[in-house]
Formats: C-alpha cells, structure tokens, sequence
C-alpha cells in the first residue's frame, strides 16, 4: 500500500495535464463547424403516361360468291300440225227414218219382219295325215350272214380294210341293188356287192303300214381275227 500512496502523490502534474487536454479535444470537437452531407436536389416526380392496348384488327370480311347458274335459253315446243280432215257425211237421222218409213197404225202388225240369211262358212278340208314311215331294218335271223367272205388273196397278205355300200331293199326284204361308195381295197367291195346280193335279207320298209322300197347306206369291216 505505501508504493500506491507513493505513485498517486508523486504524479500530480501529469494527472492535470491529462485532463487539459481532453478538454482541449472537446473544445475543438465542439468549436470545430459541422459539415453537413451535400443535399441531393429533388428531381421532381414525372407522369409517364402508359400506353393502353391497342385492340386486335376485325378480320377481313370474305365475301362469298354465289355462283350463278348458266342461263338456259327457253325451248319452244312446235305447233302440231293438225291434218285437216274432211267432214264425214253422218247419215240419215232418226227423224229422216222415221219420215221415210212411217210405223204401222196401233193394232195392225204390219209385215213380217225379214231375217237376212246367214251367210254360209266356207268348208276346211281337213289336212291329210303325214304318213308313217319306218326304214328297213336288218332281218335278226340272217344276222350271221351278214359278213361277207374275206378275199383269199388279201387274206394271204394279211391286208385288212372296208367297204361303204349303198344298196336298195325291196318290198320283200331282199337286196335288189348294191353299189360301192367307198371300198380301201377293190376286192373288198366286189365281195360286199356280191354278198349283199345273194344273202342279206332285211324287214321291209314301211309307209302307214304298207311295204316300200328303201335305200340304206351301210358298211363292212375286214378284220384278220
């Protein structure tokens, strides 16, 4: 405690020379002008005037076109040409009859009235009747007698061939003529002919019923079995 009590009394001097010179610096703070900031000058207030929306522009208006139907020109029918007719005589009417042929007083018949005669129909001669007719047939019970014999000399050569013939049948069934319309051979056809001749025997043909003559055209074959 002495060393404080020594330093506190040993420094008075100091200790009022502090205080002198924070008094000066207020003093000088205090007597010193203020400087105030540099004042902003107001730049008013401005109306900006805003734009209103300009509204869209109506469309275009289209116009629509109406096609006009093509001008038809009008079609005259033409006048009918009435053929002229002359006038036909109508007659004697009722009242001229009747002048000309007065009736009968009442209670008297008169005359007897004429009836016209009824004209005759001619008469139609009925269409005679088409007559049947029915061809020869072969006779069944010649049948194997048909064929006629094969010549020896193209049987030797082994040749076969046929015969066309054409031959009239008679009322009694008999071959009364052959003659030969197509033969491969010669000797084939002089047989056929001669076989037909002498032993074909047919039934007769007939015309509603009645025995008649008949050509046939018939062929034979020539076959090495």
């Amino acid at each position: 405690m002495s060393y404080v009590t020594q330093t506190q009394k040993g420094k008075p001097a100091g200790l009022t020379a502090a205080i002198a010179i924070n008094g000066a610096i207020i003093a000088a703070i205090m007597l010193s002008p203020v400087v105030l900031p540099p004042k902003i000058k107001d730049a008013g207030f401005t109306a900006v005037p805003i734009d209103k929306p300009v509204p869209p522009a109506p469309p275009p208006e289209t116009k629509q076109t109406v096609e006009q139907p093509p001008i038809v020109p009008p079609i005259y029918a033409p006048t009918p040409i009435v053929p002229m007719i002359d006038p036909v005589d109508p007659g004697p009417t009722i009242g001229d009859v009747m002048a000309d042929d007065p009736l009968p007083p009442a209670g008297s018949l008169g005359e007897e009235p004429k009836i016209a005669a009824a004209a005759e129909i001619p008469k139609i001669d009925p269409k005679p009747p088409v007559p049947i007719f029915r061809a020869a047939v072969r006779d069944p019970r010649y049948a194997g007698k048909f064929q006629p014999d094969y010549p020896r000399g193209l049987l030797q050569k082994e040749i076969e061939g046929s015969v066309t013939v054409k031959v009239l049948i008679g009322t009694d069934g008999r071959v009364r003529e052959a003659m030969v319309v197509r033969a491969t051979h010669p000797d084939f056809g002089a047989a056929t002919v001669k076989k037909a001749l002498e032993s074909w025997r047919f039934k007769p043909a007939t015309r509603d019923g009645k025995a008649v003559e008949d050509w046939q055209t018939l062929s034979v074959r020539f076959d090495i079995n």
